[in-house]
């Protein structure tokens, strides 16, 4: 008879196990993926100008903006490595659950005894850097420099596993690039002073 009850609860408690592992490896790799990027950022002392350089004309004004291919590329390659050490430290994680969670019924949600787990978090990380140009008021453009992080985290379980998603955007460097202003514009603010 205990082992049947045992047998239920078991049965019972593999999704919410799923739901939860599947949450908390979120969060994790969420996390683990920040902190690679903030650590390869300040470690290599990256700015806007190290990454892209803006060119003038000789009447001053902006002509063109040249991204560096290869500080973009070491850029990309050592937030992937980054990323990919940082997650391959969560390892595996115990999980726990209170067994009146488990049951379902509202007033012993949260209560009893903890069934455990252990989850294991492997995961595959695709990366890639965008160039974002938006108007950033007349004449006026806001650059920034993003890179986007698709992860597909596996959560390994006992009897059971899961899949989740993380898609990620992380803006690396901005700057506003100011062109000239219209005459047009200059006269209509001259009149108003």
């Amino acid at each position: 008879m205990f082992a049947a009850i045992l047998c239920v609860i078991e049965v019972m408690a593999l999704p919410i196990f799923k739901e939860v592992a599947g949450s908390q490896a979120e969060n994790m790799v969420n996390n683990a993926i920040e902190d690679a990027i903030t650590r390869v950022l300040s470690e290599n002392n990256i700015t806007y100008s190290s990454l892209v350089d803006i060119e003038k004309d000789s009447t001053g004004r902006v002509s063109t903006v040249k991204a560096d291919t290869i500080k973009m590329n070491e850029l990309k390659s050592d937030i992937s490595r980054s990323v990919s050490e940082e997650i391959a430290e969560l390892d595996s994680r115990q999980i726990q659950l209170p067994i009146g969670t488990v049951i379902g019924i509202s007033f012993l949600s949260g209560k009893g005894p903890r069934l455990k787990t252990e989850a294991t978090i492997a995961s595959n990380v695709n990366l890639s850097i965008d160039n974002k140009f938006t108007s950033a008021g007349i004449n006026q453009t806001l650059h920034e420099i993003i890179v986007n992080i698709s992860a597909t985290i596996y959560v390994i379980m006992p009897y059971t596993r899961t899949t989740e998603h993380v898609e990620t955007n992380f803006c690396v460097a901005q700057t506003v690039i100011i062109g000239t202003v219209p005459e047009t514009f200059a006269d209509f603010q001259n009149q108003g002073e």
